[in-house]
């Protein structure tokens, strides 16, 4: 029964209507308190594994109308971007064992998405924080890929082409910033 209210408030908030938070009106877009909200859910429903959070997003986002696809597309680039660092590479590289490939990499940036705000805000602000993400191994072998792309398959059943300003694409670009200065902890995780 909990389950079914959850995802009756999910389905309330992709169509646009209050999840108690007053941050979407009717028709409105998804922001960013909405985009965490949905994420929280996905959790809550899908477990710990990041794949199974994938799987729960794309259910939750299966009924959303076009807009609501296309702003939670862009929240999720918008914030995956933010963690295409040198030090983020640099700390999933040592995790690894070795760097990941533009793609891996891009999809290891939404595993950390997956696992909500409080964990998205540590990794961005320090690096070496990913040393305290349960299951970061997972993270390595691509885990990620299916959060990244939750909302693609009903985009594109809709009969609307992804890409460009209204979908984007997670950037595979090359990371950006300064150079990763110790990661102590992951350091320490990994020896």
């Amino acid at each position: 029964m909990a389950a079914t209210r959850l995802s009756l408030a999910a389905l309330g908030l992709l169509m646009g209507c209050s999840a108690g938070g007053g941050h979407l009106a009717p028709g409105a877009t998804l922001d960013e308190l909405g985009f965490w909200a949905l994420v929280d859910r996905a959790a809550q429903q899908g477990g710990t594994a990041v794949e199974d959070r994938g799987a729960m997003m794309t259910q939750l986002l299966k009924g959303a109308p076009p807009a609501r696809l296309e702003s939670w597309q862009q929240q999720l680039v918008t914030l995956d971007a933010q963690l295409n660092t040198r030090a983020v590479a640099a700390a999933f590289a040592l995790a690894c064992g070795g760097p990941l490939d533009l793609a891996g990499f891009a999809a290891a940036r939404s595993w950390v998405v997956a696992h909500g705000r409080a964990t998205y805000e540590e990794v961005t602000a320090d690096a070496d924080a990913l040393a305290g993400v349960p299951e970061l191994m997972s993270a390595c072998g691509g885990s990620g890929e299916a959060f990244q792309d939750a909302a693609l398959g009903r985009y594109s059943d809709l009969g609307f082409e992804p890409g460009g300003s209204a979908f984007p694409f997670v950037d595979q670009d090359p990371p950006t910033g300064p150079a990763p200065g110790a990661l102590p902890r992951l350091a320490d995780r990994f020896r």
